[in-house]
């Protein structure tokens, strides 16, 4: 007997987001994406992997933790009850779905263990959506939550979606099952034309993608006051983590200090090269300060006093940070690389330099001593965002994309 799942009582949209952390310091766009589709009327259940990271939730943010499932807090309990609901009520497709999630491992112990843990959260998934009376669920990133959620469409009758961001889900294909979830998904997002272009080139799937930006609360991340400061005060919101560049950062900032250029860095962000970087930057320590992972209204805050946004990545998808500096017109420097250029003119609302070359990085900081520069790239920057990158407008386009493909 396959057990059948409740309908929702309402015409408006019914899904879970799934989510690998929520809620979480680096990833608060989901929370507002959520926000923003509930105020539009939608039922949105959160589903989490792992348990929040945020320490000393808001209590907004702490509403969010209570109301969400964390998959890895279930219990042995719950574990077992989802495995005998599925196995008792779907039996075919529990063990179809286990031994084909069995086979995407290959001859690779460690992937096969990894996809069996995977296999055994998608039933916990399954099950709770069941509970819930939910029958589709979103995913950001074509991660191992992406996995979880592919799989649990496998054994139990619901869909699912993806965001994908990239790019580091291309250079490991094979291993994120990328083909399997694109082929399998019932639509999928790309958050830029560089995502949408690669889900493109590595999947042949053209006609259930795309491309819908992301977006910032432009009324939230407002304008502010240009300071009119003697020392040059950079910031860099970034997880600390080696794709975000920071030792080249460090390298142009001693470039600065050999050419005179007074300045101050504030780095937001916690991760695995901490103490690895704050070792490197031992000569910059007067100047350099690490403030750790914070919640958005500190961010907020910090880009307010900031003279300068930069963010030297070696590999990015579309960062909400540099939006956000964007809609307070601060001006950023950036690299030339993935769907930046999407969201950046060089020289008009914003800079952009080649990765990893130090000297340029320096060269557009230098630029942006002028007070005058600075207030007219800022301004054009945050006339980019209002045009594209409007949260409000970019959630209506997604809500009406759910509507589209689940009607």
């Amino acid at each position: 007997m396959e057990a059948p799942f409740r309908q929702p009582a309402t015409e408006n949209l019914n899904l879970c987001y799934l989510v690998s952390s929520y809620p979480s310091y680096s990833h608060t766009f989901i929370l507002r994406e959520i926000v923003k589709l509930r105020e539009l009327g939608a039922r949105i259940s959160t589903c989490s992997i792992n348990p929040s990271e945020i320490k000393e939730p808001s209590a907004g943010i702490q509403r969010e933790i209570d109301a969400t499932f964390v998959i890895k807090k279930a219990g042995v309990w719950n574990f077992f009850a989802a495995l005998g609901f599925a196995v008792w009520n779907r039996p075919r497709t529990f063990f179809s779905g286990f031994f084909r999630a069995l086979s995407k491992g290959g001859w690779d112990l460690k992937k096969t263990l990894f996809h069996m843990f995977y296999f055994g959260e998608a039933c916990l998934l399954g099950h709770w959506m069941w509970k819930k009376g939910v029958q589709h669920v979103h995913v950001h990133f074509a991660n191992p939550a992406a996995s979880v959620a592919l799989f649990a469409s496998w054994v139990f009758p619901i869909t699912f979606s993806m965001t994908v961001h990239g790019p580091d889900v291309f250079s490991a294909v094979e291993t994120n099952l990328l083909q399997e979830k694109v082929s399998s998904a019932r639509f999928v997002v790309a958050i830029s034309r560089f995502t949408l272009s690669q889900i493109f080139f590595h999947t042949k799937e053209w006609q259930k993608c795309h491309c819908m930006y992301l977006g910032v609360d432009t009324k939230l991340f407002s304008p502010r006051s240009a300071p009119k400061n003697e020392t040059l005060r950079l910031l860099c919101v970034a997880r600390l983590s080696p794709a975000k560049g920071h030792g080249i950062l460090f390298k142009a900032l001693e470039m600065l200090l050999d050419r005179g250029v007074p300045f101050s860095l504030e780095l937001i962000g916690d991760g695995p090269l901490r103490e690895e970087l704050q070792e490197k930057c031992k000569a910059l320590s007067s100047h350099v300060h690490f403030r750790g992972a914070l919640l958005e209204d500190a961010v907020r805050k910090a880009i307010a006093k900031a003279d300068v946004f930069v963010l030297p990545s070696f590999a990015e998808g579309l960062p909400i940070s540099l939006m956000e500096a964007m809609a307070c017109q601060v001006p950023c420097v950036t690299t030339w690389y993935g769907g930046i250029p999407e969201l950046i003119e060089s020289g008009v609302s914003g800079i952009l330099v080649p990765p990893a070359d130090p000297d340029a990085l320096a060269c557009a900081i230098q630029r942006l001593r002028f007070l005058d520069e600075r207030r007219r790239m800022g301004e054009r920057a945050r006339e980019r965002v209002l045009e594209k990158f409007d949260l409000e407008e970019n959630v209506l386009r997604l809500r009406d994309l759910f509507h589209q493909e689940l009607s």
